[in-house]
């Protein structure tokens, strides 16, 4: 729908523009881990949702996973820490990470929204920099399951 709106530009009185609504707003883009790892050389705009499983190991690192991928494609993660967590976000951060002296693996089903951070020295898989978590449980292959 557009939206008249009076004003000076180049010399014209009237100008047409799109009226702003809620469904202008920036869409998040649903994705897989596979494909994030096999175009781990490029940048993803936008923030992404993503299903997968966490692999936490606290002496080893944080990776996503999908039974879906190849072996060996993964994705590393960690949390923004420029984004405030809301309560969801931060139980998921805490069954992760709660205590730190606990280094066993720990394997969680989740879907998560984000920026993808295309690889690097630090990162050669690419990393996936949690905003939000919409839902998250223990995964049924958890060791203390």
């Amino acid at each position: 729908m557009l939206k008249r709106v009076a004003g000076a530009l180049l010399g014209v009185s009237m100008v047409m523009c799109p009226e702003v609504d809620a469904s202008d707003a920036p869409s998040i883009r649903s994705v897989n881990v596979c494909q994030l790892f096999q175009h781990r050389n490029e940048a993803f705009a936008g923030r992404l949702r993503v299903t997968a499983k966490a692999w936490v190991d606290l002496g080893h690192g944080a990776m996503l996973k999908s039974a879906s991928c190849e072996q060996g494609e993964t994705v590393d993660f960690r949390f923004s820490d420029n984004h405030p967590k809301n309560a969801r976000t931060a139980a998921f951060d805490h069954m992760l990470t709660g205590n730190v002296m606990d280094h066993s693996l720990r394997i969680f089903d989740v879907r998560a929204v984000g920026r993808f951070t295309r690889a690097s020295v630090a990162s050669d898989h690419g990393m996936f920099v949690i905003e939000d978590v919409e839902w998250f449980r223990r995964s049924e292959g958890s060791p203390d399951h």
